[in-house]
C-alpha cells in the first residue's frame, strides 16, 4: 500500500488495511530492534492518518470501529515497546523522538 495509493485512500477498508499493514511491519521492526525501519514505518503511518483526516473518511460500522480500537491498542503497545527499547539505549524519558531522529542520522 504505497506510492499513489498513499494519496488515494478511497474508503475506510483501504485505510484500515493500510494501517494494519503499517502496524504489522512496525511490530516486526521493533522485534528486530530496527529503529531506523520503525521510524520510516511510523512516518508512513502518519501520512495515512493525515490523508484520512484530509479526506474526512467516516467510520460508520461497528466492525470498522472495532478494527480501529484494536489498531489503537496495538499502536499503544508498540509505543511502550519503543520506549522500553530506548530506555535500554540510555535515552531519558520524554526525549524518545529526538533520540530516534539522532539515532537515524547517526548522531
Amino acid at each position: 500500500m504505497r506510492g499513489n495509493e498513499l494519496n488515494k485512500l478511497e474508503d475506510t477498508q483501504t485505510f484500515l488495511a493500510a494501517l494494519e499493514d503499517c502496524q504489522d511491519r512496525l511490530e516486526q521492526a521493533l522485534r528486530q530492534s530496527d529503529l531506523s525501519a520503525a521510524i520510516d514505518i511510523d512516518g508512513e503511518r502518519h501520512l495515512f492518518l493525515e490523508n484520512a483526516l484530509e479526506q474526512d473518511l467516516q467510520y460508520g460500522s461497528a466492525k470498522d470501529q472495532e478494527r480501529l480500537a484494536v489498531l489503537k491498542a496495538r499502536s499503544d503497545h508498540s509505543l511502550d515497546t519503543l520506549r522500553d527499547l530506548m530506555k535500554t539505549l540510555g535515552v531519558n524519558a520524554g526525549r524518545y523522538k529526538r533520540a530516534l531522529i539522532g539515532y537515524r542520522s547517526g548522531a
